[in-house]
């Protein structure tokens, strides 16, 4: 039996199609970047290092759950590939990151006489200003005695909820070019 696509059945299929483009986190892009002439994939262990945390508004403990968040997807990948954790100095690649946080805020409209008008009591003293977009930057770096072997740029769009899942799937992306312990490059 020949089946023929309806048009009913082609727009299931494009609603089909925006739904799993739609669940997938976006981000703007993933820069790699590697040292000439070095061989990753001749090392064999690994260590992750608290990095940089850049945001007006991170305490100590989001710094501490950003960090956990980024060892434990960095980990995952590093360990996919072949490499061993070394938990003291023993480790001959040591990673790092800088996450940075921007919030791109956009004026509210004003209301009559330059008023705001207000339909929350709360925002009675708030600015005239809201955030309307969230830049979230996070750059990965494997060094080797100090000097920068692997790195990767990535600028994602705050499109998911879930910032440790963001991660995952971000350090996933970024670690796709990234060699298998004893083969490749």
């Amino acid at each position: 039996m020949k089946r023929s696509i309806t048009p009913f059945n082609s727009i299931i299929y494009i609603l089909l199609v925006f739904t799993i483009v739609g669940s997938v986190p976006a981000w703007s892009q993933i820069k790699i970047s590697k040292a000439k002439g070095v061989k990753i994939s001749k090392y064999e262990t690994f260590a992750v290092i608290q990095g940089q945390v850049v945001s007006a508004d991170m305490s100590k403990h989001k710094e501490l759950q950003i960090f956990e968040m980024v060892k434990e997807a960095v980990t995952k990948q590093m360990t996919l590939r072949g490499y061993q954790e070394a938990t003291d100095s023993t480790a001959q690649l040591v990673i790092s990151y800088l996450y940075d946080v921007t919030a791109k805020l956009t004026p509210r409209k004003a209301g009559p006489l330059g008023q705001t008008p207000v339909d929350d009591p709360t925002a009675i003293d708030a600015s005239n200003y809201k955030v309307s977009n969230e830049t979230r930057v996070l750059i990965l770096d494997i060094t080797e005695n100090k000097s920068s072997v692997w790195t990767a740029n990535c600028t994602m769009n705050s499109v998911m909820k879930d910032i440790s899942k963001l991660f995952d799937v971000t350090i996933e992306s970024a670690y796709k070019r990234f060699p298998v312990q004893g083969k490749g490059k």
